[in-house]
């Protein structure tokens, strides 16, 4: 039976807010004089990482918090992050991490590598309490791909070295495992936390196996892609209807869409803390970006040049299709490189296997398909080539995010060589107010500035 509306959490049964003011976009400036548009609307608080403080009249104006000491994080979280060699939070950690410890739903836009994860690992682990419902899942995680979820899951039980009585507890729901292994897990183990993939989630839950009636917390990951298609939105809608209606809810993404922000405020609560930067803030900082005039005929030649004469850690090169994606890594490992590539039609035991072994550096080049663009972490790339150019300046940020993690030094190369290519060129400097400097040979690149920051 679906729980009845709440009147002090502004949800109805299927914990979907009833207000619906439509939010309108603010321009405020730091104290540098740079502009950052909010969303802000008569159910929101809004924090800004430029402002580097909440609005005014909010609990938490004033300076950002500067150490994980000063969230009050329970002491086996605190220590974990310590020997993880975590020192201090990010600025979207300080802005979002204590709304979401005071119980606020949380809607936090940042660019890829600013340690969004983290807000809601550590606030999840601080408060779930696997003794106050034994048994039942209470923190419900999903995102829109299998290495996604492994990510996260891993992120959890590492920060959980501490919380034995959590750390045995998270379950990571993907396709192309054996559904009766997930089924098998929610009854034989007392499970508090799952992360998965929407398809697996929804699965478990219609087969009786994931029970949603006690879920206190919901984290939607990489939201705008999980809102992308209409059947994922009806999915994420159904799940929601099984929840209580007090549940928190947490949203995170790199980028804002007009469709995911329509959901994103259906299913937040009155109150609800929006982290917001504006397109212009979205710039790839600590990256060196350039572009060459590619035809089609001289992208190899170009694309070996640049894998000869840059000195790069490891390198993830983008294709338009699997085709191309195949065919550009044959040619490359052709070449003497260590190479390997990744699409979303691989076997799932491939994909995990490619995946991790790039991670542990078995192999320096990747080639990938979109699907590679959103959430993943890897410490060691520091080079992004758009082999072909992305569809859209959103997808050239989440591609281009892959290099220069936390702001690290790094570079990002896109290969133009036709009238639309070139219109999309255009559109991304637009959008992100950047002017990318066109290049003739990688000799003419500052190697130095690119690859260590100075």
């Amino acid at each position: 039976m679906a729980p009845k509306a709440d009147k002090e959490s502004g949800k109805n049964a299927a914990g979907v807010s009833s207000k619906e003011s439509v939010p309108q976009k603010l321009v405020s400036k730091d104290d540098t004089g740079d502009e950052l548009a909010l969303l802000a609307d008569t159910g929101a608080e809004v924090a800004s990482g430029a402002l580097r403080q909440a609005r005014a009249g909010s609990p938490r104006s004033g300076a950002l918090l500067t150490r994980f000491s000063d969230f009050n994080l329970r002491e086996e979280v605190l220590q974990a992050i310590i020997s993880n060699g975590f020192e201090s939070p990010s600025d979207v950690q300080s802005m979002a991490i204590p709304p979401a410890l005071e119980h606020k739903d949380v809607i936090c836009q940042a660019k890829s590598g600013k340690g969004k994860t983290a807000v809601f690992v550590l606030s999840l682990l601080h408060m779930i309490d696997p003794q106050a419902a034994p048994h039942k899942v209470q923190a419900l995680v999903l995102c829109n791909t299998h290495e996604l979820a492994m990510q996260i899951y891993k992120e959890f039980t590492r920060f959980a070295i501490n919380l034995p009585d959590i750390k045995d507890k998270i379950l990571c729901a993907i396709g192309g495992v054996t559904v009766s292994l997930h089924v098998r897990a929610l009854k034989s183990k007392d499970v508090s936390i799952a992360v998965g993939t929407i398809g697996r989630v929804s699965d478990l839950v219609e087969r009786g196996a994931l029970d949603l009636s006690f879920i206190k917390y919901l984290v939607l990951d990489e939201f705008d892609a999980l809102f992308k298609e209409e059947d994922n939105f009806k999915k994420i809608a159904g799940l929601i209807s099984k929840m209580p209606a007090t549940h928190q809810t947490l949203l995170f993404t790199a980028t804002f869409t007009e469709h995911s922000e329509k959901f994103a405020r259906s299913i937040l609560r009155d109150g609800y803390v929006a982290i917001l930067v504006d397109d212009k803030q979205l710039v790839l900082t600590g990256l060196m970006q350039y572009y060459f005039n590619a035809p089609e005929e001289k992208k190899l030649h170009i694309l070996l040049d640049c894998l000869r004469l840059l000195p790069f850690s490891q390198a993830v090169i983008f294709a338009r299709d699997i085709s191309r994606v195949t065919a550009l890594n044959e040619f490359l490992k052709e070449e003497g490189h260590e190479c390997v590539c990744f699409f979303g039609k691989m076997h799932h035991k491939k994909r995990e296997e490619v995946f991790q072994g790039f991670k542990d550096k078995k192999a320096r080049i990747l080639v990938s398909t979109d699907i590679f663009q959103r959430g993943v972490d890897f410490a060691n790339v520091n080079l992004v080539i758009h082999y072909d150019m992305p569809d859209s300046s959103d997808a050239y940020l989440h591609r281009s995010g892959r290099a220069g993690r936390f702001e690290t030094a790094g570079m990002v190369l896109l290969f133009v060589g036709t009238a639309e290519e070139s219109e999309m060129l255009s559109q991304i400097q637009g959008r992100f107010a950047t002017s990318i400097p066109q290049v003739k040979s990688p000799e003419e690149i500052d190697v130095k500035a690119a690859f260590t920051g100075k």
